[in-house]
């Protein structure tokens, strides 16, 4: 779940089958919008870029055993895959071995980014 300004947005499955989508609800109450609406994807660990205008996150097809790197326009309300992973893996594992997951908005690039976080 992240908030920013007066929405809370939040990742919810149907019926256990562990496949989510983001939701999004006015942080004074109210119905809750499904933003992905995708069955054969799951979208989660939803992250606001610093102007609000982008959610990172994380994004699997059904079909396939790579996760995904993402990012959610709340202009057109479309998704956009980044990383579009082609090899197999191990299901949640990149091509590396090491997890695909959205942590962070870096947007200062002349600071450095750890080094732990670079592999």
């Amino acid at each position: 779940m992240v908030v920013r300004r007066e929405v809370i947005v939040y990742q919810q499955d149907f019926g256990g089958g562990e496949y989510y989508d983001l939701f999004a609800v006015p942080s004074s109450g109210g119905a809750p919008v499904n933003l992905t609406n995708s069955p054969d994807v799951s979208e989660t660990s939803p992250r606001f870029s610093p102007d609000g205008k982008l959610l990172a996150l994380d994004y699997k097809l059904k079909s396939s055993p790579a996760n995904e790197i993402a990012v959610f326009d709340w202009s057109s309300r479309a998704v956009r895959n980044l990383t579009n992973e082609k090899a197999k893996t191990t299901p949640g594992r990149s091509r590396h071995g090491v997890r695909t997951r959205v942590r962070f908005w870096q947007t200062d690039l002349t600071q450095d980014i750890p080094t732990q976080l670079r592999s």
